[in-house]
């Protein structure tokens, strides 16, 4: 679980990047929200958030669950995610993944279909904003190559 910490910033057609660091779990590698240009038509202000819920009973968390705020913005352009993760045994699961939603209440966090791993972090992109985790299925969770 992650500790409450949060960045937030103005966001306008000019596009930004988010940066939140300074927490346990972004040694290192900070999370990052890299918005383009022309993906906003107006000044927006968005949050990332590392909270402090605990990860769905179906994901076997490598991170925080991460809460990209507003949920109900949509990009005009995709915007590209990188969030860290640690492992305890330096094993790295074949399917490790970000998994997104837009709203936890009504919609299933999935893996990102763009998703790649890297050192310390897993990068893909997203047209929304919601909640995010990098992680395997629970049933999926010692699978390594």
């Amino acid at each position: 679980m992650g500790v409450g910490a949060s960045v937030s910033q103005d966001v306008g057609p000019a596009g930004a990047t988010l940066t939140l660091s300074g927490t346990p779990s972004t040694v290192g590698v900070p999370v990052e929200l890299q918005i383009p240009p022309n993906a906003l038509s107006q000044t927006i202000t968005i949050r990332i958030t590392e909270t402090t819920d605990p990860p769905p009973e179906s994901i076997a968390d490598w991170s925080p669950l991460y809460h990209f705020q507003p949920e109900d913005l949509v990009f005009a352009l995709p915007a590209v995610v990188r969030i860290p993760w640690s492992s305890t045994d330096g094993l790295v699961p074949k399917s490790l993944s970000i998994y997104w939603s837009k709203n936890l209440a009504t919609d299933a966090l999935t893996p990102l279909a763009d998703n790649y791993v890297n050192a310390g972090f897993n990068q893909g992109s997203v047209r929304n904003l919601g909640w995010a985790i990098v992680g395997v299925p629970r049933d999926a969770s010692s699978t390594c190559p």
